[in-house]
């Protein structure tokens, strides 16, 4: 399934980092979900879950086993 999926988009990938990836997914996710986001009142939460991810994304970037090139 993978192997068609990259065929299709003619092995066009290309690499982010974990930060990209989070800021990009929040970023997103707000936009999508802005109303349900003020009518309960979770935007500092929302901002938590960012500033967290991404610690937990530098924290794991200093283990081998997490990153991507040795």
């Amino acid at each position: 399934m993978e192997f068609f999926i990259f065929q299709k988009i003619n092995f066009q990938i290309i690499l982010v980092s974990t930060y990209e990836f989070i800021k990009n997914y929040i970023f997103d996710f707000l936009h999508v979900s802005e109303n349900d986001i003020k009518q309960l009142e979770l935007t500092g939460h929302i901002q938590n879950l960012e500033t967290c991810a991404i610690f937990l994304a530098k924290v794991m970037l200093h283990n081998d086993y997490f990153y991507i090139f040795k």
